[in-house]
């Protein structure tokens, strides 16, 4: 497979076997934590308005774990109530940067925004170093 596509409209390129064919990470400068690992989530199509810093992005594109066991390093908030219901922000359980994506109180179900993570070659027995 070619190498990723800097204009990230091309998922395609995150995809292998229909889910995420790269370790997904913490994109600060100097954090690099792992949040899940290669071959844990399908690509999820949904609008959900996420805040960073003083605005807020109407993003469309996730990555959706059904089991929270399934991340290797995130951290959630209280409940918030929103436009469509109940949810708790994801971030960076080590820097503490996001919301890097929500779960749905009401089924349990979290998605990781495409757009605020970076991505790596899976590594062996590598949790937070690049």
């Amino acid at each position: 497979m070619n190498e990723m596509n800097e204009s990230k409209s091309d998922d395609v390129e995150l995809l292998s076997n229909g889910n995420n064919r790269l370790d997904c990470r913490c994109k600060v400068t100097g954090c690099n934590s792992l949040i899940f690992r290669t071959d844990t989530a399908p690509l999820h199509r949904q609008e959900q308005k996420l805040p960073l810093g003083d605005h807020v992005d109407t993003i469309s594109t996730f990555w959706r774990l059904d089991d929270v066991f399934k991340f290797e390093n995130v951290t959630f908030t209280k409940e918030t109530e929103t436009e469509n219901g109940k949810i708790k922000y994801l971030a960076c359980c080590d820097c503490e940067y996001g919301p890097i994506g929500y779960q749905d109180v009401k089924n349990q179900i979290c998605y990781v925004a495409i757009d605020r993570v970076k991505y790596s070659q899976p590594k062996n027995n590598d949790d937070h170093d690049s």
